[in-house]
Parts: C-alpha cells; sequence; structure tokens
C-alpha cells in the first residue's frame, strides 16, 4: 500500500473526477471537480501526513462486509434517509444497493440520477430538496 500510495501522489489527485459522474468540461460543476483536484494537490504537497492519513483509511476504515452494522442501524425505530448517485464508482451503486434495501427495509433510499459519489457538489438542489423533504417529514411525524 505505501508503495502503490508514495509512487501515485502526484497523480492521486486526478482521481478524484471518479468522484463525479458528469466529468465534462462544460459541466456546470466542472469548477467544482478543479477545486477538489487542486484541494488534493495542495494537501499532497504542503500537509506532512496527508498521505500517511489517506493509507491509514485504507488499512483501518472497513471499506467492505460493514452490512451487520447497517442491518443494526436499519433496524432502529428512527427513519433513515439513504441518498446514493446512480453512478456512484466509490461506493458502486449497483453491487451495494441489494445491501441498503435488505439493511434498510423501513427507510427511504433515493436514487440520484445521472449522479456519482460526490452528491452534494453535483446534485446540490436535488439533494438539499430529499433532505428537507425528509426533514419535514421527521418533524411533522414526531409532533404527533
Amino acid at each position: 500500500g505505501e508503495m502503490l500510495m508514495f509512487s501515485q501522489r502526484k497523480t492521486l489527485h486526478e482521481t478524484q473526477e471518479a468522484d463525479f459522474f458528469d466529468r465534462n468540461q462544460s459541466t456546470n460543476h466542472r469548477y467544482l471537480i478543479d477545486k477538489q483536484i487542486a484541494m488534493m494537490r495542495w494537501q499532497i504537497k504542503h500537509t506532512p501526513g496527508y498521505l500517511g492519513a489517506l493509507l491509514s483509511t485504507y488499512r483501518y476504515f472497513p471499506l467492505r462486509g460493514m452490512e451487520e452494522l447497517y442491518t443494526a442501524i436499519g433496524r432502529h425505530p428512527r427513519k433513515t434517509l439513504v441518498i446514493w448517485g446512480d453512478h456512484d464508482e466509490i461506493c458502486n451503486y449497483r453491487k451495494c444497493i441489494k445491501v441498503m434495501e435488505e439493511s434498510f427495509p423501513n427507510g427511504t433510499i433515493v436514487d440520484v440520477l445521472d449522479c456519482g459519489h460526490n452528491l452534494v457538489a453535483e446534485k446540490f438542489e436535488d439533494i438539499m430538496k430529499e433532505l428537507l423533504s425528509f426533514n419535514k417529514d421527521v418533524f411533522e411525524s414526531s409532533e404527533l
């Protein structure tokens, strides 16, 4: 892992584009893609320990096998909202949606069409509409 991380540190920032479905130069959120790439480039160059922190995440964060945790959360009586880009390449939508549906049988799962992993940057208005609607539903039903 260390060898891969340090050998690719000069191009690692370019992987940030994979967070987005629409990577076109003319997309209205292109400036956010470019900003994300620039921020990562800056962090790699100027922040000691940044690559080590990424590597630590890859080593110790459970990137797989979280179904048990999801199921436990899904059993909680609190309302649950899962918002997911249907073209997410980081948390692959097609591979994971069944686990989400099984883990959150009473939850609300919203598929954001033509969207990747970085939902808020790519489809801000759609995400805010879903969040506000969910919050309204939660707070109106809790007043009963």
